[in-house]
């Protein structure tokens, strides 16, 4: 479960910009990395890079109605040994999405997150690569595009959501107050539903997360801590929990990272995660936004 979608973030941001200034326009953001990781896979140290780029097309109706749509574009992750093919021309269409916006709330269609994934959090995870994103709590198994709905209102917001197949139903609420924040899903996508929760928030230099999902399949849970050094260096840790099956052992995964901002958008970021299959994957490089 994705803590932040990416593309998501891009539209609400250029969407307010539109509405603003009443023109249509487009932007391109992107993200980058390189680096060294180790998979614990007999490969050794290798190298590793990737960049993607998000198309964001925002505009205003007369009557103040915002609208617009976004697409990723990613090239494939690269190794100087044993690493995965480069795509056709180096790019890959990763698909998108479109919204329309107004005093209604606003309704996305595509390429994004169900209506819990929308309101609850996964914790921090470490590393320039995520290493195998195993702070976040299992997803349920929704269809890969989404019809959602969202309607934020004060410190509140409520989302609901249906696959592309009109099958399906996800809902999902959330609350902001004090700096923390909460949020509370469920989604009927896989026997028995699916129900996840997370909280977050900020004490002083340190940053606390919880999360926690259930469903016939098992519960997860998991949890992260990170510490602001100051001066553009900080330290996360986390740890995280997921059953085999309902009632039956649980996967244990732990891991600890650093970030260090150089400004500019490029940080050195680095990781080492102890993962449940009895691995420990490690990497370290340089993260860069533009």
């Amino acid at each position: 479960m994705k803590n932040v979608l990416f593309a998501t973030t891009a539209i609400v941001a250029f969407a307010g910009a539109a509405y603003a200034d009443g023109h249509t326009g487009v932007s391109v953001s992107a993200n980058a990395r390189l680096g060294l990781i180790d998979n614990d896979d007999g490969a050794g140290v290798v190298g590793t890079s990737r960049f993607r780029g998000v198309i964001t097309g925002t505009g205003a109706t007369d009557s103040g109605l915002t609208f617009g749509g976004s697409m990723e574009v990613a090239d494939s992750i690269k190794a100087e040994d044993g690493g995965a093919g480069v795509a056709a021309n180096g790019n890959v269409s990763t698909g998108g999405n479109v919204f329309i916006s107004g005093g209604f709330g606003t309704l996305t269609y595509g390429d994004t997150g169900d209506a819990a994934e929308q309101r609850v959090n996964d914790v921090d995870g470490v590393g320039l690569t995520a290493l195998g994103d195993l702070n976040e709590i299992t997803e349920s198994a929704p269809e890969a595009s989404q019809i959602r709905y969202d309607y934020d209102f004060d410190s509140f917001g409520f989302s609901i959501s249906t696959g592309g197949d009109l099958e399906e139903i996800a809902v999902g609420v959330g609350a902001t107050f004090g700096g923390w924040t909460l949020g509370l899903g469920y989604d009927d996508s896989v026997a028995g539903g699916h129900v996840a929760a997370s909280v977050g928030g900020a004490i002083g230099a340190f940053s606390v997360k919880a999360a926690f999902a259930t469903n016939d399949g098992g519960d997860d849970a998991a949890l992260s801590l990170g510490y602001d050094l100051g001066n553009g260096l900080s330290l996360t840790a986390f740890a995280s929990e997921r059953e085999l099956a309902d009632g039956v052992g649980a996967d244990t995964n732990i891991g600890i990272g650093a970030s260090y901002d150089l400004g500019g958008g490029a940080s050195i970021v680095g990781g080492v995660v102890d993962t449940a299959a009895g691995t420990t994957v490690a990497d370290f490089g340089v993260s860069m936004s533009f």
